[in-house]
């Protein structure tokens, strides 16, 4: 049986790698909705000039 110092032990392992990995996932869907959003007002931008 896991001692009560071995289950803390892992709970604040596991929350401190989550933390970096959690940080990763934001800028990796962070970074494309704003390329995105900057192509679509590229795009509409155009489309009103013409």
């Amino acid at each position: 049986m896991i001692s009560e110092g071995g289950i803390e032990a892992i709970q604040s392992f596991i929350v401190v790698t989550a933390i970096p990995v959690s940080l990763l996932l934001v800028t990796t869907f962070w970074v494309p909705l704003q390329k995105q959003q900057k192509l679509c007002m590229k795009i509409n931008l155009a489309e009103l000039l013409n």
